[in-house]
């Protein structure tokens, strides 16, 4: 009984396939149409070829990087930073006149408002611009006033910018 089963057994091993190619593929290596091609180092290490390597030899002299520089600190960027030079000058934001050369017209007082234009009310104090138009008008400074740029936002509002880069909303001069 026990004969007959091991022999059933062996008979249902190569599943779908026949007999004959399950014993062609199973026990010759060589004959195998699905066996990958290559002559490659692992390949003859899978076919349990001799595959000579050289033995890995060190190199000569320092191979390692040298150390990684620490990064600077906060306190000394700010302290570089402070060290050097004045910053840049601001850029000129006057309107030049058509046809004149030279230095731009200077800059009116803002404590001696023109009578066309009106106060903008910021959180210093009511300023007059000196300079602009409806797109932009431009605050002098002054003792009090750092001045800046005023834009109007077209809601009763408008957005005051300081030359240190601070931006105020204001309500629209009436």
């Amino acid at each position: 009984m026990w004969r007959k089963a091991l022999v059933g057994l062996v008979l249902l091993l190569p599943g779908c396939a026949y007999f004959g190619d399950f014993l062609g593929d199973s026990l010759t290596y060589d004959t195998n149409p699905n066996l990958p091609a290559g002559n490659a180092e692992n390949m003859r290490r899978v076919r349990g070829q001799d595959s000579p390597t050289d033995a890995l030899r060190p190199e000569p002299g320092n191979v390692w990087p040298t150390g990684v520089q620490t990064a600077p600190t906060l306190q000394e960027l700010e302290r570089d930073t402070n060290s050097q030079a004045a910053p840049p000058p601001l850029p000129n934001l006057l309107p030049s006149t058509p046809g004149r050369r030279g230095a731009p017209p200077a800059m009116p007082s803002a404590s001696a408002p023109s009578p066309a234009s009106p106060t903008i009310a910021t959180p210093q104090g009511p300023a007059a611009p000196a300079t602009g138009g409806p797109g932009y008008q431009q605050i002098a400074p002054s003792p009090g006033q750092p001045g800046g740029i005023v834009i109007p936002n077209g809601n009763g509002t408008s957005t005051l910018i300081r030359p240190d880069g601070t931006v105020v909303t204001v309500p629209s001069p009436k």
